[in-house]
C-alpha cells in the first residue's frame, strides 16, 4: 500500500488547489516498504534493543506480539515510517530482534499474512478488508489528534 501521506501536495491560491505531488510513484513505493537488506552496521546501531525497550516489549503477551512490536519500535526511527506488512522485513532484522527477545523468528510469519492480491491491487487495503476497519481507524485518528492537541496546549 502506498501511503497517501507520502504524497505531499503543495497548495496555491486562496482556494488551496492541489499542486504537483512531492514524490514520484516509484519514490512513494520505495518509502513505504522495507529495504531488501540492512547492512550489519545499521543492524547493530538501529535494531539493538535497550533495557528499557526490552522491559516495554515484555509487557506484550505472545511471541508474535513482542516480535512485531519490537520491529515497529525499531523500524520507525530507522526508516521514518513503518511499512504496512511486517512480514516483508529483511530476514536479518527479524532474526536479530528475535534473538534479543528469545523468540522464534518465525513467530511473526505465523500470525501475520502478506497482502492478498486483492489488497495489493486496491488503493486502500483496509477497505478491501471491510468498511468497519476503516471506520475504526478514523475514530482512532480522531482520538489521537485530540490527545495530541491536549498535550500541545
Amino acid at each position: 500500500m502506498v501511503h497517501k501521506a507520502l504524497c505531499v501536495r503543495f497548495t496555491s491560491g486562496p482556494r488551496r488547489e492541489p499542486g504537483p505531488c512531492l514524490f514520484t510513484d516509484a519514490e512513494r513505493e520505495r518509502l513505504s516498504r522495507f529495504p531488501r537488506d540492512v547492512p550489519p552496521a545499521d543492524l547493530l546501531t538501529s535494531f539493538t534493543l535497550s533495557d528499557d525497550e526490552l522491559e516495554l516489549i515484555d509487557d506484550r503477551r505472545s511471541e508474535h506480539n513482542r516480535l512485531g512490536f519490537s520491529l515497529q519500535l525499531k523500524t520507525l526511527p530507522y526508516l521514518g515510517s513503518v511499512p504496512d506488512y511486517l512480514v516483508t522485513a529483511p530476514a536479518r532484522v527479524v532474526a536479530y530482534l528475535a534473538l534479543q527477545l528469545n523468540v522464534s523468528g518465525d513467530a511473526l510469519r505465523h500470525k501475520t499474512t502478506a497482502p492478498t492480491q486483492a489488497a495489493r491491487g486496491s488503493a486502500n487495503p483496509t477497505r478491501a478488508a471491510g468498511d468497519s476497519a476503516t471506520l475504526s481507524r478514523g475514530r482512532d485518528r480522531q482520538r489521537l489528534r485530540s490527545i495530541q492537541q491536549d498535550r500541545a496546549s
